[in-house]
Parts: structure tokens; sequence; C-alpha cells
């Protein structure tokens, strides 16, 4: 009877023993895991050569490991959550591409949820004007506006939307907003049918206030953003405006800096 009382509490062990042990395959991965969930992270791409890149997700998903790919080399583990946000500070052509975020349960070693988003990096725009817009960026020259010179230039935040101002000594101003989360960096931008950006972060809305008369741009034409140093550089060719005082046609070109 001891023998087989013996036998009886091992075999009951073994038994408890592996109730008690994770399901887990040949790899060692837990198979008991919920479903991943899926997110989406955000960035400011496209982003110019050489300028910041940043990658994030927008809200705190779930606590736990995150562990950050992406293509040249990108790899990141952290446990704070202030690493949800990730930057380049100097972009390469190598960074375009597809950057991850896994959330791992730091207790079973389970994904909880993972999210991507594609980034693009792109060469610096040239404007295709004529050879007086690439003079010094520390002057500002409108072309088809104004009976004065330009200056005064000024940089505002109102509401969604950031306000750049070239002012004429005859009073008249040249008004270009973007949408605030675009905030004028590099790149090319398209005109909207009004004063204020469209909704893409690539558009931009631009009128000509002559003090008497407002005058907006037409859509769907190009304006090109680069800088230098701490300045932005606005330039634009033959922009055609809408002109509600007469048939002539009002046809801008320019290059400011703010």
């Amino acid at each position: 009877m001891k023998v087989l009382a013996k036998i009886l509490c091992a075999l009951f062990f073994t038994i408890s023993l592996q109730s008690c042990t994770k399901n887990t395959d040949d790899m060692g991965i837990n198979q008991n895991c919920p479903a991943v969930e899926t997110f989406s992270l955000t960035s400011n791409s496209p982003v110019v050569v050489g300028w910041p890149l940043e990658v994030k997700l927008p809200y705190i998903y779930a606590s736990g490991k995150y562990v950050w790919t992406g293509p040249n080399g990108f790899h990141i583990e952290s446990t704070a959550t202030s690493d949800l946000t990730q930057s380049i500070i100097t972009t390469t052509f190598a960074d375009s591409g597809i950057y991850k975020l896994k959330i791992i349960d730091i207790n079973d070693g389970c994904t909880i949820a993972e999210g991507s988003t594609k980034v693009s990096i792109i060469s610096s725009p040239t404007a295709p004007c004529n050879a007086s817009l690439t003079n010094n960026v520390s002057t500002s020259t409108l072309w088809g506006v104004g009976n004065g010179s330009y200056s005064g230039q000024q940089k505002t935040t109102s509401g969604s939307y950031i306000n750049f101002f070239a002012n004429c000594t005859d009073g008249s101003h040249l008004n270009i907003n973007f949408n605030n989360y675009s905030d004028a960096q590099p790149g090319t931008y398209t005109t909207s049918d009004g004063f204020y950006p469209d909704q893409p972060a690539s558009s931009v809305g631009i009128y000509y206030q002559t003090g008497l008369s407002q005058f907006t741009c037409k859509s769907l034409q190009k304006v090109y953003v680069t800088k230098t140093g701490n300045t932005t550089i606005i330039s634009f060719c033959n922009l055609g405006f809408n002109n509600s005082v007469s048939s002539t046609v009002i046809t801008v070109s320019g290059k400011v800096g703010f």
C-alpha cells in the first residue's frame, strides 16, 4: 500500500506541474496569448533629406515593452512611455521605409498590439523660376503686385494655421497660410482655391490684399519652400489670382524670406 501511495502521489504531482506549465510551442512562444490588436502610427512624412523625422503613437495605448523597428538599422526597445515618440534628427535617404511599433506584455511576453507607418525622405525642392529669384535670401521680391518694395516679413500662428505676411510699403500685403501641422517645412505645396489651405498638409492658401480688395490665388499651382539656416524661403512663379475687380489677369512671382 505504501508503494502504491507513493506512485499515486508522484503521478498527482506530475499532473499538477503540467497543469501549471505555460502552453508554449517548440519556439517557446506562449500559445495562450490573446489576439493582437492594431493601431496607427503618425509621422511628419514626407521629410526633406537632412531635416528631422518624427514617428509616434499619438496616445498611450498600453503599458509594456515598446519595440521599434525600421529601415537603416532602426531598432529601439524601451518601457518608457516617452519613447512612444521617436525622432531622427538628421535624415538620409536610407531612412525611407516602414516603421513599426510592437507593444509586448512584460509579464507573459505576449504581443498586445502593433502598428506601422510608411515614411518618405525626399530631395529638397527647387523652384523653376528665373535667375532673379535666386538672389540674396535676406531680401524679398514680388513681381506683379503693389507699387513699392516689400519689407517687414513676419510669421504668426492663428488657430489652425501658420500665417506668413509680406508687407509692402504701399500698404498692400501678401498673405500665405499653411496648415499648422505642416509648419511650412521644406517641400512642394499646392495652392487651394481660397484664403486658407485645404485639409492635406501639402496645401497652401494665398491671397493678396490691396487695402481695397482681396484677390485669392487660383488652385492647383505650385509653391516651393526651402530653408537656409533659420530662414524659411517661400518662392513661386507666375501664380494666377482670381480678379473680382476686372477681367485683367493678375500674375505674381516672388521669393519671400522669413
